[in-house]
């Protein structure tokens, strides 16, 4: 995670050793302990980014290397809420 001031990047590298059927959406969402739609409209808006060319990536079974990328810069809420999640303290 860096906090630079104003901004702040959330950077996570899956690795999955056993192969599995899970989606990334669901991952995330069970993770991060928000909707999937929220991640959804999150993508959209360009404040989730993950590493492919493909437009469905979030429906899709997670990999080992897939790189999802959290820009938190515009987030209101982010110290309370995302540094929370991303350490795995959500309330």
């Amino acid at each position: 995670m860096r906090d630079s001031g104003s901004s702040l990047n959330i950077t996570i590298e899956l690795v999955v050793p056993f192969p599995t059927s899970m989606r990334l959406d669901r991952l995330l969402a069970s993770e991060l302990a928000v909707s999937r739609t929220r991640l959804q409209a999150l993508q959209d808006q360009g404040v989730l980014r993950i590493a492919s060319d493909r437009t469905d990536v979030l429906r899709r079974r997670v990999g080992t290397g897939m790189i999802v990328t959290l820009d938190l810069s515009a987030e209101a809420d982010r110290a309370l809420f995302w540094r929370l999640r991303a350490i795995g303290a959500a309330p």
